[in-house]
């Protein structure tokens, strides 16, 4: 399975998966430099397989750490991946995720996390770091099945639709006052 969300929202769904999931069982995809260095940390205490991934360095590198990633799902982790990140445009799913699931013929199942007590950073994502005790409102998509030969366009437009279904309900089920913008 892979797990996807919005980049934005990363932190309070690994908050919910630390709850709630095994994360032994997660192989989670990071950024290849210091800005993974926090979630990277974050991952490898609560158990889970972590795989930096640096497209702008060498590319032969970030090319095996994605080949582990595929190894590790076909062994039967799941992984998480947030397909407009590292460095967006926000909402704007990269062909990567399209690759990842065809390879691997996983099952994408589109996440939203949403919660009303935490920092909203004013970046590109809007990234949400949940303060202490916050209530953390999950939506799950319906499973996107990504077949070898699904063109890569239409995949990403599916998986796009289904991220922002799954973050407003989740935003909705906070109870945020306006749903995000989906019209990008």
């Amino acid at each position: 399975v892979l797990w996807t969300m919005w980049h934005g929202q990363v932190m309070p769904f690994i908050m919910y998966g630390d709850r709630f999931e095994d994360a032994s069982r997660f192989s989670i995809i990071t950024v290849g430099d210091e800005r993974g260095d926090s979630l990277m940390a974050l991952g490898e205490q609560i158990g889970a397989q972590m795989h930096a991934v640096d497209m702008q360095g060498n590319p032969v590198a970030a090319g095996r750490s994605v080949l582990r990633v595929i190894r590790a799902m076909n062994k039967g982790y799941d992984t998480m991946l947030a397909p407009d990140g590292p460095d967006g445009p926000a909402f704007q799913p990269k062909r990567g995720v399209a690759l990842l699931a065809q390879k691997s013929a996983a099952a994408i199942v589109p996440i939203g996390a949403w919660t009303r007590q935490a920092y909203q950073r004013k970046r590109w994502d809007g990234y949400l770091i949940p303060g202490p005790f916050a209530r953390i409102y999950v939506a799950f998509g319906p499973p996107i099945l990504a077949e070898a030969d699904t063109p890569t366009d239409n995949l990403l437009d599916r998986i796009t639709s289904a991220l922002h279904q799954a973050m407003n309900q989740a935003r909705a089920a906070a109870g945020a006052t306006r749903c995000a913008d989906t019209s990008r």
